[in-house]
């Protein structure tokens, strides 16, 4: 299996695309009273129309604001290690 790392945003998120079927964006999560950075990894396949910046940075801000919405999309970094 491969990933291919096609967009990034510093302390936002990372896009991948693997085995040229599905994308995966490891977005970062500030959580916490000393806001440690959390990184969660989500499948969002159906949610790329883009790999541009703009487009990519919408859908970051959206998995956070929204995490209760997104979480069934959400996989283990483990299971992203196995990709």
């Amino acid at each position: 299996m491969s990933k291919l790392k096609i967009a990034i945003n510093p302390w936002d998120f990372t896009l991948y695309k693997c085995d040229d079927s599905y994308y995966i964006m490891k977005v970062i999560f500030s959580e916490g009273d000393y806001k440690v950075d959390v990184e969660r990894y989500f499948i969002v396949t159906d949610l790329i129309n883009s790999n541009e910046t703009e487009s990519l940075k919408k859908i970051s801000s959206e998995i956070r604001s929204n995490y209760v919405i997104f979480k069934d999309k959400e996989i283990s970094k483990k299971d992203f290690n196995l990709i």
